[in-house]
């Protein structure tokens, strides 16, 4: 197999942007929340589909999240489960993978937390600064998951965050099994890789500089 490696080797850019979304030590937490929407198309335009198009998607979301105070630091742990769905669709209605993705776990890590950084291990979702690059989906009704370790902390000014992830691949991805809603588990494959390093420093109240590698 090609090993694909996405990373260091190739990217790095410069970006100013709003400073709204800080890159922040994530802490656990828990929650839980319900949305769902019908989508309509009429007039279809992809290659290969035509006349109108109608889905029913929704999502449930599940979380649970605790921090324990040590003598040397802050252990935390953290469980997300998303429950993606599709109804509704006639037999030309386009299913795919970010409409369905039944009773997976998008967060399951652990952190360790201690004056000088969080580091976090497991499966997780990734709001990288201003999320041009990578961001937790919000409108979509799956979203993109990694499997793998980070360390977030300061030097300086500067807000620092190392990462090595597998992206995860989700599943299933053959139309049946999407419209059947199969629960079946996301999966990571070390042959294809996401690593580098992200720096951030606020300039003022509005904008701030984001450095990639």
């Amino acid at each position: 197999m090609i090993k694909q490696t996405l990373g260091a080797a190739a990217v790095a850019a410069l970006a100013l942007a709003p400073s709204a979304r800080a890159v922040e030590v994530l802490t656990p937490e828990s929650g839980f929340a319900v949305e769902g929407r019908y989508e309509y198309l009429d007039g279809a335009f992809r290659a290969g589909t035509d006349g109108a198009h109608g889905i029913f998607v929704n999502r449930i979301e599940a979380r649970l999240g605790r921090s324990f105070e040590t003598a040397s630091g802050t252990l935390g742990a953290q469980l997300e489960l998303w429950d993606a769905r599709a109804f509704l669709a006639d037999g030309t209605t386009p299913v795919t993978t970010g409409s369905v993705n039944a009773l997976e776990p998008v967060n399951a890590w652990l952190s360790w937390t201690t004056g000088r950084g969080t580091f976090r291990i497991g499966r997780l979702t990734q709001d990288l600064g201003s999320r041009r690059l990578v961001g937790r989906n919000i409108y979509r009704n799956t979203t993109n998951t990694f499997t793998g370790m980070d360390w977030r902390g300061d030097l300086g000014p500067w807000r620092l965050q190392a990462m090595l992830y597998s992206p995860d691949a989700r599943r299933p991805n053959d139309r049946d099994r999407l419209r059947d809603n199969e629960i079946r588990y996301d999966e990571a494959s070390f042959d294809r890789l996401f690593y580098g390093v992200y720096a951030q420093r606020d300039l003022d109240a509005r904008h701030r500089v984001e450095l990639y590698a």
